[in-house]
């Protein structure tokens, strides 16, 4: 069984390969995941946009999309808000190169109190030695009632 060790920053984390299964593929992204919610909350884009591979696209679903890293951290700034997230419903599916991550989200921003929550596929792809997000697509909804906060983040 090949075994893979990935760095990001700083985390190492080993993955088998040839027998890849929803534990391995949840315990190689839980860092991959910490180190993507710290660059966001910091407001880190250039960091951020290094998750996704070049061709990678992100799709707010039912507002908009983006293709490539730059115009991905492009979309993603308004999300740059330190916040407190829980994630839950998880699901894992892994091939020897691609991990489809699945679950549901519940963020409360910090410097307001607003609660936004929805759902997000993403899917990662083995590019040389990283696992790179080729696919992200999201929904959020708000329990916020405030007209700017709802259109910058929810359908």
């Amino acid at each position: 069984m090949e075994q893979h060790s990935i760095n990001y920053n700083g985390t190492y984390c080993r993955a088998s390969i040839d027998n890849f299964n929803s534990a391995e593929a949840k315990t190689l992204l839980k860092p991959i995941h910490a180190a993507y919610a710290q660059a966001l909350a910091m407001a880190n884009l250039e960091a951020v946009g290094n998750f996704y591979s070049n061709n990678g696209v992100l799709i707010h679903k039912g507002k908009t999309c983006a293709y490539g890293r730059d115009p991905i951290r492009k979309a993603l700034k308004p999300f740059c808000l330190p916040s407190d997230t829980t994630i839950s419903d998880e699901v894992y599916e892994a091939t020897s190169d691609h991990i489809v991550y699945k679950a549901t989200f519940k963020s409360i921003i910090k410097s307001n109190g607003a609660e936004i929550g929805g759902k997000f596929e993403q899917i990662f792809r083995k590019e040389g030695d990283q696992w790179l997000i080729i696919y992200d697509e999201f929904e959020a909804n708000s329990v916020d009632t405030s007209t700017q906060f709802r259109s910058l983040f929810c359908m």
